[in-house]
């Protein structure tokens, strides 16, 4: 009787996941912003159509969402449209695993990398971003991909296994996912665990996607059509609103922030960046992984590379020699690897390009839909 319960009630639950998901609007889960839903390979798959631009990368991808240059808001036409996919702690490696598992199924065979800087310091991704980002059940769909070489899947999961040191039961969970997909292993207990373990895992994260998306009852519709994209004339008014959201600091920064983070210790702050050095770290070695990843699945790359506050790496004391050694190596990286590069590191000084000290503002949303535009149109 009891088992009999067990199972109905996970029927149950099996059946009001599966309706929450299929009832929530494609449009609102592409766009959805919810660790879960970025750790369900399921999930991600369901919102892609053959006209679905995967863009991929941080924080930033949630800043400045509600004006009108956000390109997830921009672009949402059955025609064209955006998959959001990272939040903060997402970085090239996450990414890879994610490209992997998702691959197969995207019908638009673009995906765009917006780059950090943070992302490159000396020590690369923290060890704790690994099991709190990337899902067994996204790795075993990726090890499952037959379109990645053994050669790529074994680099991947070791990286995977190097970079999660001090999370044992995650790596013991990439270790059976080594052996199971790599060494042919028969072992009928590796094979019912392994099994087990991703099955669970997903069905987790799919549950707590729904418990989400459960209370909200969202709705969204597909624009008629674009915006008309006049670059000057949303360039003009992203800055005028910029600007009266930047009142109380010189350095152009969102008030709110400024208040919170930074008034009270100003002083403190000064040259304190002094040490910062972003050209050499694991995250190169990283994004050569993603490239690989991209590359045997046919999928064409583009990297964006942002800039950094000018005038607060100038107050803190970050050398400018430093940060051009930076934005030069990340060029000299894309051509080493063939890959496509929006070089956007000019715009270092340029009032309202990032909100605050590193996330992207309203002004430089503006330049990210022009190269979503040109990157359409090839």
């Amino acid at each position: 009787m009891a088992c009999a319960l067990v199972v109905a009630s996970l029927i149950g639950l099996q059946i009001f996941i599966n309706r929450t998901i299929d009832h929530t609007p494609v449009q609102v889960l592409r766009t959805f912003t919810e660790e879960s839903k970025f750790k369900s390979a399921e999930v991600l798959k369901k919102s892609l159509s053959e006209n679905t631009l995967v863009v991929m990368g941080s924080s930033e991808l949630n800043s400045d969402s509600d004006k009108p240059s956000y390109p997830f808001s921009v672009f949402n036409t059955e025609d064209f449209n955006l998959l959001k996919v990272g939040q903060g702690g997402y970085q090239t490696l996450i990414h890879a695993g994610i490209l992997g598992a998702i691959g197969p199924e995207m019908g638009y065979k673009k995906v765009l990398l917006i780059l950090s800087p943070q992302w490159f310091v000396p020590q690369g991704i923290e060890a704790a971003a690994i099991p709190a980002n990337l899902s067994i059940s996204m790795v075993q769909t990726a090890m499952a991909n037959e379109d990645l070489s053994e050669g790529l899947k074994r680099d991947f999961i070791e990286r995977l296994i190097q970079g999660s040191q001090g999370f044992e039961g995650y790596q013991r969970s990439l270790q059976d996912l080594s052996s199971f997909y790599l060494d042919d292993s028969n072992d009928p207990i590796l094979v019912f665990s392994t099994g087990i373990n991703t099955n669970m895992d997903s069905f987790r994260q799919r549950w707590k996607l729904a418990m989400k998306l459960f209370p909200l009852k969202l709705d969204a519709q597909y624009f008629p059509s674009e915006p008309v994209f006049q670059k000057e004339e949303w360039l003009q008014s992203a800055i005028g609103r910029a600007t009266e959201s930047s009142t109380n600091n010189a350095f152009h920064i969102d008030d709110s922030y400024y208040l919170t983070n930074i008034q009270n210790q100003l002083d403190s702050l000064k040259n304190t960046g002094q040490d910062i050095d972003y050209s050499s770290s694991p995250e190169y070695e990283d994004l050569k992984l993603f490239l690989r990843m991209a590359k045997e699945q046919g999928i064409e790359v583009t990297l964006v590379s942002t800039p950094l506050h000018g005038q607060w790496a100038d107050y803190t004391g970050f050398p400018l020699e430093k940060r051009q050694e930076y934005y030069a190596k990340i060029r000299a990286f894309a051509e080493a690897e063939d890959v496509r590069l929006a070089d956007l590191s000019r715009h270092e000084y340029e009032p309202h390009f990032l909100k605050d000290i590193m996330h992207m503002g309203e002004v430089g949303w503006v330049y990210i839909d022009e190269v979503i535009l040109n990157l359409r149109g090839d």
